[in-house]
């Protein structure tokens, strides 16, 4: 817990030296952090969510069949 005060008290020191503007850009690039941090969780979740199946082989068959009669269409040429 010590080190962290001292890197918190640390920022902060460094951030008081800077100018108006120069805050606002740590401030933005914080933000972008914790968004991206954000972005992780949901896309981890996301994959957990497609790795469960509840496919049976009647489903991929009927999808199969499917994807045959797509790749079966010819387009009309212009």
């Amino acid at each position: 817990m010590k080190t962290e005060n001292l890197i918190i008290e640390d920022i902060t020191l460094k951030i008081q030296s800077l100018s108006n503007n120069d805050k606002k850009e740590v401030l933005d690039f914080i933000e972008f952090l914790l968004n991206k941090k954000k972005s992780k969780k949901k896309t981890n979740l996301r994959k957990k969510l497609l790795q469960v199946s509840v496919w049976n082989k009647t489903d991929l068959k009927a999808i199969e069949k499917a994807t045959d009669n797509l790749n079966q269409w010819k387009i009309k040429e212009f």
